[in-house]
C-alpha cells in the first residue's frame, strides 16, 4: 500500500478522500508567507506527477491540456493549461515536477484534467515496436477528482498537488467489442502544504548561479511548465527556460528556474562515479533528486537536493527491474532481472553495484540502507553503466517494498457486513470470494456529470448488495482477500460490439 495514501489532516486528524483519489490535505497553521504573494491575492502551488510502480505496457502516453481547480459557483484556476505528453511509467517512483504556477487565493472543491490523447505502446526486447493501443478516453476527456473535503490555496503556505496516475487500474481497462479498450483514470491525489513538500521528485536541466561555498545553485531548462502573477497581472504560461522577458501585458515574468539547496548528506556524481558538490560549475547539465520546501526569497518553491548527477543523460542509466538477491556488504553489489531500461536488454540480469554515497528510497521517500534491498523485491535503479560488463554502479535504488503481488478481482457485491468490515464478491474468476476491507482502504465510486467523469470517494457503509466492483488486495492465510483499493459502478460497464 502506498504510504501517502495514510489519509490524515495533521492538525486536526481528519481523513479526506478524493474521485478515484486518495487525498491527505496536511497543513498546520499560519506560515509566515515566506514565498508566497498574498499581496496580490494568490498563492503558489506545485503540481507533481507520478505513476503506479508497474504495467503490462512499455510505455503509457498520456497527452494532458489542462488541470484546473474548481472552486464556488464553478470558478476555476489552471494550474497546468499548453499540452504535455508525458510517459508515465517513467514516473513510477520519483515524481515530475510538472508546474510550479500562482493561483487566486480561494477554497476549492474539486480538482479537473483535461486529456486529449493516450497510447499504449509494447516493444519487444530489441525496443522495437510491436503494439500500440489507444484507448477511448472517457466523457471528454475531463475527470473531475471531487474530495470529500475543501482545500484552500492562500498566501499564507505553498500548495503541493500530488497527482498518482495508477498505471495498472486505469488500464485494467474496460474491454470493448473489436479488441478496443476504455480508459478508466484512477489517480491517487495528494495535498500538502507546510515545511518540507511532498515526495521526491527528479528535476533535469541547467545549472547556473552556481555557489559551491554556500552549496545552492539554480536549475533551468527543465520541463516544468510555470506562470506567475506580479503587480496584479498575470504572466504568460511558459516551460523551464531561462527567459526573464517580458509576459503578456508588459507583466515580467519572475524566472523560470527553479532555486536548489544542499546540505552535508547530499550525494554528488559524475558519470565517472563519486564526486562532491565542488564539481558542480555553471552550464553544466544536471539530475537533482529532492524535494521541494518552501523558499525564504521571492519564489515560492525551492528544491533541497539528495542526489545530484552532473552530466549529460547518456552518461546515466534508469532500471527498472525486480531484486533477485539481497544486497550483499561484501561485494557492494545486488542483482536484478531487467523490466526496462535502455542501457540494457529486457529480461537481462545484471549487478548493481552501489558507488560510494547511493541512497536508497522507497516511492513515498522513507530513506532506507542498502541492507534494505530484498530479492523479490521491485527496484528503480539510477547510475552509470559500465560497457565491459552487464553492470550498473548504483546511485539511486528506489525500492517498492512489497515482495507479493496485487490481485485484481472483478465480481458483484454480497453479503456487506459493514460493522465487520467484510462482503462477498460474486462471480469473480475465482468464484465467489471472502473480502475484508482494509482499514485504510480506498472505495471510489465512479459516475459522470455534466460531461465530465467523476467518481466519490466513499466509505463502506454507502455501498450495498448488487453494485459491480473491481477489487484490489492480496490474499491471507485466511483464504479471503484483504481489500486495499475498490472501484464501484452502479452497473456492469456495457460491452459494445
Amino acid at each position: 500500500m502506498r504510504i501517502h495514501k495514510k489519509l490524515w489532516w495533521k492538525c486536526i486528524g481528519i481523513s479526506v478522500l478524493a474521485v478515484l483519489a486518495a487525498v491527505s490535505i496536511t497543513s498546520c497553521g499560519g506560515g509566515s508567507g515566506d514565498g508566497s504573494a498574498s499581496s496580490d491575492g494568490v498563492g503558489s502551488v506545485a503540481v507533481l506527477l507520478t505513476d503506479g510502480p508497474t504495467s503490462s505496457y512499455d510505455q503509457v502516453n498520456l497527452t494532458l491540456t489542462q488541470i484546473e481547480l474548481i472552486g464556488d459557483n464553478g470558478a476555476s484556476a489552471a494550474v497546468f493549461s499548453g499540452e504535455r505528453t508525458v510517459n508515465l511509467l517513467d514516473l513510477s517512483d520519483d515524481a515530475e515536477v510538472f508546474s510550479l504556477v500562482d493561483a487566486p487565493a480561494g477554497i476549492y472543491h474539486k480538482i479537473r484534467f483535461t486529456l486529449t490523447a493516450l497510447e499504449l505502446v509494447r516493444l519487444d526486447e530489441s525496443g522495437a515496436i510491436v503494439e500500440v493501443v489507444e484507448p477511448e478516453l472517457p466523457a471528454n476527456g475531463k475527470v473531475d477528482l471531487n474530495p470529500r473535503m475543501d482545500f484552500i490555496v492562500s498566501g499564507e503556505e505553498p500548495l503541493v498537488l500530488q497527482l498518482d496516475l495508477d498505471a495498472d487500474k486505469s488500464l485494467q481497462a474496460i474491454r470493448l467489442g473489436n479488441g478496443r479498450y476504455r480508459f478508466r483514470p484512477v489517480v491517487f491525489v495528494e495535498i500538502v502544504s507546510g515545511a518540507t513538500l511532498g515526495r521526491y521528485a527528479r528535476l533535469e536541466g541547467t545549472a547556473t548561479e552556481v555557489d559551491t561555498d554556500a552549496g545552492t545553485f539554480s536549475l533551468c531548462g527543465s520541463r516544468t511548465t510555470f506562470r506567475h502573477h506580479r503587480n496584479g497581472r498575470w504572466g504568460q504560461w511558459g516551460r523551464g527556460d531561462r527567459a526573464n522577458g517580458a509576459a503578456a501585458n508588459g507583466v515580467q515574468d519572475r524566472s523560470r528556474c527553479i532555486p536548489v539547496t544542499t546540505g552535508t548528506d547530499v550525494s554528488v556524481f559524475t558519470g565517472a562515479g563519486a564526486a562532491s558538490i565542488a564539481d558542480l560549475a555553471d552550464d553544466v547539465e544536471v539530475a537533482v533528486f529532492g524535494r521541494l520546501v518552501r523558499s525564504s526569497g521571492d519564489t515560492a518553491f525551492t528544491m533541497q537536493a539528495q542526489v545530484i548527477a552532473i552530466g549529460p543523460d547518456e552518461d546515466f542509466a534508469y532500471i527498472k527491474g525486480t531484486a533477485t538477491s539481497d544486497y550483499d556488504a561484501g561485494s557492494n553489489a545486488f542483482t536484478l532481472d531487467v523490466i526496462r531500461g535502455g542501457a540494457f536488454d529486457t529480461g537481462a540480469t545484471i549487478t548493481a553495484t552501489a558507488l560510494e554515497g547511493a541512497r536508497v528510497f522507497t516511492r513515498s521517500g522513507t530513506e532506507l540502507s542498502l541492507d534494505d534491498v530484498t530479492a523479490g523485491f521491485g527496484v528503480k535503479v539510477f547510475g552509470v553503466p559500465t560497457g565491459a560488463t552487464p553492470e550498473l554502479q548504483a546511485a539511486v535504488v528506489f525500492v517498492n517494498d512489497v515482495a507479493s503481488a496485487e490481485t485484481e478481482l472483478s465480481g458483484t457485491l454480497a453479503s456487506l457486513d459493514v460493522a465487520n468490515a467484510t462482503f462477498t464478491l460474486l462471480g469473480t474468476a475465482q468464484g465467489d470470494v471472502c473480502v475484508r476491507v482494509r482499514d485504510r482502504a480506498d472505495i471510489f465510486l465512479i459516475g459522470s456529470d455534466s460531461g465530465s467523469q467523476t467518481s466519490d470517494a466513499v466509505s463502506l457503509e454507502e455501498l450495498s448488495d448488487g453494485l459491480v466492483a473491481d477489487v484490489y488486495g492480496r490474499f491471507e492465510l485466511t483464504g479471503c482477500l484483504a481489500a486495499s483499493d475498490i472501484i464501484v459502478t452502479a452497473a456492469a460497464p456495457a460491452v459494445e460490439e
